[in-house]
């Protein structure tokens, strides 16, 4: 019934239940019950670990540096190489899934063609130098050439 008035699924209740120590109300209490001991894993925030230990700040500025070069000036390279490292990150913080994601975006820019830069127009300037060649091949240069008004 509940599940149905809140709509969540059975597996999301009763992880919960099993994470906060929930029991039913007809069920009596005992001295030893109480959330069981892998529920009460506290993970940090970055925030927090650079108040406890002030020699992470530079890793942090570092990992906010590389963000911020992706954002502003992207390359594929650099990409590859943040992908990687985010991988090796959540591969030491035991999160499986996340190491996967980031692996795949590895994978995926190792089999991908180089991008073209955003700004760059869609013509190279060999296009262009090409591009004026003809017009110049192909304007009137002299008054034979022009037709007769």
């Amino acid at each position: 019934m509940v599940c149905e008035r809140y709509q969540l699924s059975q597996r999301t209740f009763y992880g919960r239940a099993a994470r906060e120590g929930w029991r039913r109300t007809d069920v009596e209490a005992s001295i030893n019950d109480g959330p069981p001991a892998w529920s009460h894993h506290h993970y940090q925030d970055a925030v927090d670990v650079i108040a406890d230990r002030p020699e992470f700040a530079e890793i942090q500025a570092a990992r906010d540096n590389d963000a911020f070069n992706l954002l502003f000036s992207p390359d594929a390279e650099d990409l590859r190489g943040f992908a990687f490292r985010r991988a090796c990150e959540a591969a030491a913080l035991y999160k499986p899934a996340e190491t996967a994601a980031w692996l795949r975006v590895q994978r995926l820019l190792d089999h991908a063609q180089p991008v073209r830069d955003p700004r760059d127009g869609p013509y190279r300037p060999e296009d262009h130098l090409r591009a004026s060649y003809i017009r110049a091949m192909t304007a009137p240069t002299g008054p034979e050439d022009e037709t007769p008004s």
